[in-house]
């Protein structure tokens, strides 16, 4: 089957000739990259480092690259996709696992019980409103968004959220930007947002290698 009866069996209607419709997607989808690197490196110039721990504090980029650019590269970004994308436009069934999964990493990270518990009921209620607006990409990609950078609240130490309270927004920006983005990508594939996510962190893994080593 060819490009053009792939479109025709799909449903989709461009206006760009056969040879530009990949280069189109391709275009938005390193635009998009672009824009999303561009945010993280605004975001650091606030500088939120009086009021908020480094995660990244105690790992020495040099010393540990492999692991940092093997497991915050690759598995931990293939990881949060299946958890937060994978079942997104699929039956709700296949949350299931996703699901299981979360609930042990979160139990595994042994966060505040109360935001762990809250957060499950969260992650739960958007599940189903997504499952029941599968054709609202916009809507479904900011909620997803939201509920992701919700998520990486486990990554600060509850005393530091609770004084820096007003820098909640800069500080989950990124996060939540890279969600809505992600999550609109999957409308093309799983493997789409997944490869995304991998180069959006590795992009941002070799920026910081560099900066360190300079």
């Amino acid at each position: 089957m060819n490009v053009k009866n792939k479109q025709e069996k799909k449903g989709v209607v461009s206006p760009f000739p056969l040879n530009l419709y990949f280069e189109k997607r391709t275009f938005v989808f390193f635009s998009l990259l672009f824009f999303n690197l561009v945010l993280v490196n605004i975001v650091d110039f606030f500088d939120l480092s009086n009021n908020f721990s480094n995660p990244g504090d105690g790992i020495d980029f040099k010393e540990d690259f492999l692991f940092i650019i093997v497991f915050f590269g690759f598995v931990l970004p293939i990881f949060e996709e299946f958890v937060f994308r994978f079942w997104v436009r699929e039956k709700i069934s296949k949350v299931i696992l996703p699901l299981i999964l979360l609930i042990l990493y979160i139990i595994y990270l042994n966060y505040h019980w109360v935001f762990n518990i809250t957060f499950i009921i969260v992650f739960i209620v958007h599940v189903i409103f997504i499952s029941k607006k599968r054709d609202k990409t916009l809507v479904i990609s900011i909620l997803n968004g939201g509920v992701f950078a919700i998520f990486h609240i486990v990554n600060y130490p509850v005393n530091e959220l609770v004084s820096g309270f007003i820098y909640l927004p800069i500080l989950f920006l990124p996060q939540f930007v890279l969600g809505v983005i992600v999550c609109f990508i999957r409308k093309f594939g799983f493997r789409y947002s997944v490869f995304y996510h991998i180069l959006h962190n590795s992009l941002l893994i070799l920026i910081e290698y560099v900066r360190v080593s300079i």
